[in-house]
């Protein structure tokens, strides 16, 4: 039997759910037991919501009696448009705009730049733990440099053999849930440099000061990513449009893990300059069209910053969590080495 996933999400009701071993360092995060229910269904105008994306499912959470459900979907169903806007951590609802599809689009656009609102937070994972509440910058980062990727690692990728600093991993992922549009893509995954970094530093990045906590620090990952061959195939559900984009084909940061099983939940890869998702943006508009369609084969590579927590003095191991459902929870995680 498949292990019971936890779901997140910009949520309605502004919900944050994780594992009872995470840690939780940004001062908007509650941790909180509630309970997935995907035999609860969401009709708008007698039309069942397709409840998914490009990470997996969306089901519906119980929590203090009340049903949580993602923004996004449902808002569109209702004739209104979702976007995320990554600089304050908002989700913009606007009412008479949609389109009535649950279809996802470019994540990790710039500041004032629209986005969906279900791409920072990605279903069935836990929500950020540690990720800082964005301010307005006080200062502009330099961009993030140039780097490739590294010589292919002969490692499995398992928290006993995780994949090394500097070296390259390369795996298939596959994206598909019930008669929703299924997507696969090719991802190469180097981490190339581990730097630590202050909470004076995370500040001018534009975030706001994390909440204090003695057991955790800070550290900026510069990673590549290669992307090849983005497909994507049409589902049979009413609300399949045969249609993503570049930008979503991107491997989930799902945050750290220690040898003991001590894990903090979430990583930051957009909101900031240099961002890897803001680097992806800004590639994938400059294309003719960043649209994948049936019958494309697409592709692109980018090196941008990642943001984490890890614990102090213990051994920490990133992790990218795989989208394919057909695997069990744990076994979608990759392990990569920090040191």
């Amino acid at each position: 039997m498949k292990s019971k996933k936890l779901l997140i999400g910009l949520m309605v009701g502004a919900l944050s759910i994780g594992a009872a071993t995470g840690a939780y360092g940004a001062s908007v995060a509650k941790k909180i037991s509630a309970i997935q229910n995907p035999a609860v269904k969401i009709k708008v105008d007698g039309k069942t919501l397709v409840l998914a994306d490009s990470t997996g499912s969306m089901d519906p959470i119980m929590y203090n009696g009340h049903t949580y459900v993602p923004a996004k979907p449902l808002a569109e169903a209702l004739g209104g448009a979702v976007t995320w806007d990554g600089a304050t951590q908002s989700v913009i609802i606007s009412s008479g705009q949609g389109t009535q599809d649950n279809s996802f689009e470019d994540p990790g656009t710039p500041a004032n730049t629209p986005a969906p609102a279900n791409t920072p937070a990605p279903a069935n994972t836990p929500a950020p733990a540690s990720t800082p509440e964005p301010v307005q910058p006080t200062s502009t980062p330099k961009p993030a440099e140039t780097s490739n990727p590294g010589p292919a690692s002969s490692n499995n990728g398992t928290i006993k053999d995780p994949i090394g600093l500097g070296r390259s991993f390369t795996f298939n992922d596959y994206y598909h849930y019930k008669d929703s549009d299924s997507t696969t893509a090719d991802y190469t995954f180097t981490i190339n440099k581990v730097e630590p970094i202050s909470v004076d530093d995370i500040v001018k990045l534009g975030f706001k000061k994390p909440t204090s906590d003695n057991d955790v620090e800070y550290r900026m990952l510069t990673v590549n990513l290669k992307v090849a061959n983005a497909t994507v195939k049409k589902g049979t559900s009413s609300s399949a449009t045969g249609v993503s984009y570049l930008s979503s084909y991107k491997p989930y940061a799902w945050g750290v893990k220690t040898p003991t099983s001590k894990s903090i939940i979430g990583a930051t890869d957009y909101g900031f300059d240099g961002s890897l998702s803001r680097v992806i943006s800004d590639l994938v508009y400059k294309l003719p069209t960043s649209k994948v369609v049936p019958g494309d084969s697409k592709s692109y590579e980018a090196t941008g910053k990642i943001l984490i927590t890890v614990y102090k003095n213990e051994t920490n191991y990133f992790i990218l969590q795989r989208a394919d459902s057909d695997l069990e929870y744990n076994d979608r995680f990759i392990y990569f080495s920090l040191q």
